[in-house]
């Protein structure tokens, strides 16, 4: 879908009541899909973010989103498992989902498995049956011996051509990216796919979390929406889901909720979050961005060398709004997936953290402040003597 801000429709509530947040001009479409050369970079489209809050429901989007402009098959690399940070993170959810369900010989899903990881570990854990669905992989399986079992598929999933009966439906960071969420959610209500016994586990970055300055760095257009718990749970009670619990996760950057299918009864819309907000997120965003551009700005004047740590979407949101200084001068990250590879926008080559021993640099900035503990182990490693900031 194409709209203006007029003509624009809440995908949660259908609400067409909205306070403007901030714009956003000629970012990349995907952030995560890095390039081969810098003249595919200058080849691939950009779009316009015109974030949005819904005064009705509170949930936050992009007016001007156009899902036709997005294509996740070819070189989409989103996988943080090389973090020991994240890969812990991953791993520990993997075993409060099977202890809390006693998800032990069961059959579970993942839609948009990404590298199938986080699945492996639920099958693992618990003995189960994991089957996998990711335009941007190819099919694999994978079988421990000892009842652990993985089908990766590559491309969408279907509840109404499934055989299966899982246990546990998992979807982690992929609702907002979908034009029609509540789409999503109906075809999970097939007959035979899901039954009273399912759980259902989904996963979306947190909108409260975005709405504050540390999260300015998250607003990137392939996500449509931006959840926030109101609107998260609104969505599914709407769909004839029975929320069992919401929460937060990764220091707040997270939002989840556990879910079954309820009574189909309607549930009462969640309280308008009112325009203040909206409005100083959107002057918070100006002060942060002038901040930095300012800061960088100095940095290069007084000779000082910047890196940039993460070619993920903070990264590349990050060095797309402040490359207008020229002062960064390397984008590091420990994905093997995206070292030698191009940013989309700026054109940065990313570079693995021991190349950085080539020319030292005297600032590097934490993408996300979860990792600063992990990244400074890193550099001083490698013997490099750096200030270390993150970008909030």
């Amino acid at each position: 879908m194409t709209a203006s801000i007029t003509a624009a429709i809440c995908p949660v509530c259908s609400g067409r009541d909205f306070e403007a947040i901030i714009r956003i001009p000629d970012m990349p479409l995907v952030c995560n899909r890095l390039f081969d050369t810098p003249e595919e970079v200058a080849a691939a489209a950009s779009g316009d973010l015109e974030l949005v809050q819904c005064q009705i429901c509170s949930h936050i989007f992009n007016a001007t989103f156009d899902l036709e402009l997005l294509s996740y098959a070819d070189g989409y690399e989103n996988s943080l498992h090389h973090s020991p940070t994240f890969a812990g993170f991953a791993d520990s959810l993997a075993r409060e989902l099977v202890e809390r369900y006693d998800l032990h010989g069961w059959t579970v899903v993942e839609i948009g498995c990404g590298d199938g990881r986080f699945l492996m570990a639920i099958c693992e854990a618990g003995g189960n049956s994991g089957y996998g669905f990711d335009p941007s992989q190819k099919d694999w399986t994978w079988d421990s011996g000892s009842g652990a079992k993985l089908r990766v598929t590559s491309g969408l999933f279907s509840p109404a051509t499934s055989d299966l009966t899982p246990k546990l439906i998992c979807c982690r960071h992929v609702l907002e990216h979908l034009d029609e969420p509540a789409g999503l959610l109906n075809a999970l209500r097939v007959d035979r796919f899901a039954d009273a016994g399912t759980i259902f586990y989904f996963e979306v970055p947190n909108g409260n979390f975005v709405m504050h300055p540390q999260g300015v760095w998250d607003h990137i257009y392939e996500h449509y929406s931006c959840f926030t718990p109101e609107s998260l749970a609104y969505l599914f009670q709407s769909r004839g889901f029975r929320v069992l619990q919401t929460g937060t996760s990764f220091a707040d950057q997270f939002l989840w909720v556990h879910a079954r299918l309820g009574d189909g009864q309607d549930s009462p819309r969640p309280t308008a979050p009112g325009r203040d907000e909206a409005r100083r997120t959107g002057q918070g965003y100006e002060d942060l961005i002038n901040y930095w551009r300012e800061r960088l700005t100095k940095l290069k004047n007084d000779g000082k060398a910047v890196a940039v740590w993460g070619a993920g979407s903070k990264g590349v949101t990050f060095v797309n709004l402040m490359d207008s200084a020229g002062a960064i001068d390397a984008v590091v990250d420990i994905n093997p997936s995206k070292q030698g590879r191009f940013v989309p926008g700026t054109r940065h080559r990313v570079i693995a953290p021991e190349k950085l021993r080539a020319r030292p640099p005297n600032v590097v900035i934490v993408m996300n402040p979860v990792y600063t503990n992990e990244i400074a182990k890193m550099i001083h490693a490698l013997d490099i003597e750096a200030e270390i900031f993150t970008p909030v």
